[in-house]
C-alpha cells in the first residue's frame, strides 16, 4: 500500500498482521510502516510502532540500529524533535556511521 500513497493502510494491514493472523515483521516490513507512520504525520501512531520496533528481540542489532536511524528521520519529519534527539543522543555512541549524523541533520532542515 506504500507505494499507492495509502500510508493508513500500510499501518492497518501491519496492525493486522501482528495482532490477528500473529504474524512478525521483518526489516523491510518495519522500514514500509515507518514510512508510513511519517506519512500519516500521528505521533502517537509513531510512537506506537517505535515501541514496537524496542520490543522486538529477533531484530539483529545491524537491523536494530538502522530502524533508529530510520525513527530518527520519522520523529523529525513529523516535527517531534526531542524524541528524535533522544534517539539520536542514544545511539550515537554504538554507531559512528556518518548516515546517523546525516539523518539528524536532514531532520533538522525539516523543521
Amino acid at each position: 500500500y506504500n507505494n499507492s500513497h495509502v500510508p493508513i493502510r500500510t499501518y492497518a494491514l501491519f496492525e493486522w498482521m501482528i495482532n490477528i493472523i500473529d504474524l512478525k515483521p521483518d526489516l523491510n516490513c518495519y522500514l514500509r510502516v515507518i514510512r508510513a507512520c511519517t506519512d500519516l504525520n500521528n505521533r502517537n501512531i509513531c510512537e506506537k510502532i517505535h515501541k514496537f520496533i524496542d520490543k522486538d528481540q529477533q531484530l539483529s542489532s545491524n537491523d536494530h540500529l538502522q530502524l533508529q536511524i530510520k525513527l530518527i528521520y520519522m520523529y523529525a519529519k513529523i516535527k517531534h524533535i526531542e524524541a528524535a534527539e533522544q534517539l539520536f543522543r542514544l545511539i550515537r555512541n554504538s554507531l559512528s556511521d556518518i548516515s546517523l549524523f546525516g539523518t539528524m541533520f536532514k531532520g533538522e532542515r525539516v523543521r
